[in-house]
């Protein structure tokens, strides 16, 4: 038995969790995927927290100085390691 994707679905609901956290899981939500794929893409978007917290975070920590791009390549990177961590005890 073949299961086919649509990825123009997935890909949607990915860019639309990485702007926005509520919006981005509940389109996840609706995907008809593997139970799987939609835990590992919650949790990768519920650890990114989507890019308006971000920017609203950097907004108020303005006066640090803090380097935007340094924090979404490492939001980006935790969470895809978190999401993966999560789905490999999620098989234990």
């Amino acid at each position: 038995m073949r299961v086919y994707i649509n990825f123009n679905d997935v890909v949607f609901a990915i860019i639309n969790g990485l702007f926005e956290l509520t919006s981005g899981v509940i389109s996840i939500n609706s995907l008809n995927i593997n139970i799987t794929l939609k835990l590992f893409l919650t949790s990768f978007i519920l650890n990114f927290s989507g890019i308006c917290i971000i920017f609203q975070s950097i907004s108020i920590l303005n006066e640090y100085k803090i380097n935007i791009k340094k924090i979404l390549i490492l939001k980006l990177i935790f969470s895809l390691i978190s999401s993966l961590i999560f789905v490999i005890l999620l098989q234990i």
